[in-house]
């Protein structure tokens, strides 16, 4: 009597990508054109971004580089005086923008902040972008595109003595821009800060002075520059990923 050979289905091959779970591999699937991680212990901040070392920070008396940060052991830099302590960026030629993100990761101490205290950025004066933290801790932002200029301090206190994320997105396209804050803490999504629908047209910023100045013990860890719009997934996987 013969035998027949079995014929054995398929292996059965897993699809599609890998769920992230670490910062290092969010930030992978990133390219921004500024990226300070604020590992170095003393010297310029230096460009991990897609614009190159010629884009580093000059990182001003008035901070202390080398302090405890919360992506690694030792990553943040802490504000020391009470002057404007703005870091200055090596090329920061204006940049016609239609798109951007940029995101910063905070540690505001207690008690009464001076006036103006992190401003995330500042561009030329005919177009620009800027985000602030009032001196009550309230959230600020103003946007000139053109002739147009509107100013606005929300109500929106900015979260104290623990790490958060500020993120600002901007579309020049649609007209889309909104800043939130993400914490660890009690937050399901991230929080808005501020939204508008009709800011249309291109920011022409300047990459950017950072500027954290005018606080004591005020710690920045990350400083990010990316010239694409990051999705509302990408603000809840930053949320996931982040060792706050």
């Amino acid at each position: 009597m013969g035998f027949k050979a079995l014929l054995m289905p398929p292996a059965i091959v897993a699809t599609g990508t890998p769920p992230i779970t670490t910062y290092a591999e969010f930030m992978a699937t990133k390219t921004p054109a500024i990226w300070y991680r604020f590992t170095e212990a003393s010297g310029a901040a230096v460009n991990s971004g897609s614009a190159g070392s010629g884009f580093n920070g000059t990182v001003p008396a008035e901070w202390t580089q080398g302090q405890s940060g919360t992506i690694s052991a030792v990553d943040a830099v802490r504000v020391d005086s009470t002057v404007n302590a703005t870091m200055e960026v090596s090329g920061a030629s204006a940049q016609g923008f239609t798109n951007l993100t940029f995101a910063v990761l905070l540690n505001l101490p207690t008690g009464t902040l001076n006036a103006n205290t992190a401003n995330f950025t500042s561009g030329a004066s005919s177009n620009r972008l800027f985000c602030g933290i009032n001196s009550d801790g309230t959230f600020s932002i103003s946007i000139r595109v053109g002739d147009n200029f509107s100013q606005v301090d929300t109500s929106q206190l900015v979260p104290r003595n623990q790490w958060v994320w500020i993120v600002t997105r901007w579309n020049g396209s649609t007209g889309a821009i909104n800043v939130r804050y993400i914490t660890a803490s009690g937050v399901a999504s991230p929080t808005i800060l501020y939204q508008d629908n009709s800011a249309t047209g291109t920011l022409n910023l300047r990459y950017g002075y950072l500027g954290l100045g005018e606080v004591v013990n005020q710690k920045t860890d990350e400083y990010i520059y990316d010239n694409s719009v990051w999705s509302d997934e990408d603000l809840t996987t930053l949320q996931a990923v982040t060792p706050f």
